[in-house]
């Protein structure tokens, strides 16, 4: 192959083009352009979910690396990206549920499980990876 430089450039561009696609697909998802502000808090929240979904496919980082063909240091970059991109979504959703000063009861039992995600997302350390 060619030079150490040429190999960590190649590799630094394809990252921030996969980054780049994958914030553009969510922000696309959100549809904040056409949807009311409750919906996109909605949309926000499910869409947290979603992104958390590779977070907890398995017990450790490297048997879901050698499950899906792909080097740790890549696992480690897409658990990092969906792990930031679930929580900024989740920010999202708990700003707009702030700002439209709807009732939060822990009754409910989407705003306890919610309550419920978010405490333990901020309780998980990056140490684990």
């Amino acid at each position: 192959g060619g030079d150490w430089s040429s190999d960590v450039c190649s590799s630094d561009l394809a990252g921030f083009v996969l980054h780049t696609a994958y914030i553009a697909a969510n922000v696309s998802c959100l549809e904040f352009w056409r949807l009311t502000t409750t919906k996109v808090g909605f949309r926000a929240a499910n869409l947290a979910l979603i992104n958390m979904m590779p977070l907890f496919l398995g017990t450790h980082l490297s048997f879901l690396s050698n499950l899906f063909g792909v080097s740790l240091k890549s696992w480690r970059m897409v658990h990092r990206s969906a792990g930031t991109m679930s929580f900024f979504l989740m920010l999202l959703h708990i700003l707009i549920v702030v700002a439209s000063r709807v009732s939060f009861s822990l009754r409910v039992p989407e705003n306890l499980y919610g309550l419920i995600v978010c405490s333990q997302t901020f309780n998980i350390r990056d140490d684990h990876v």
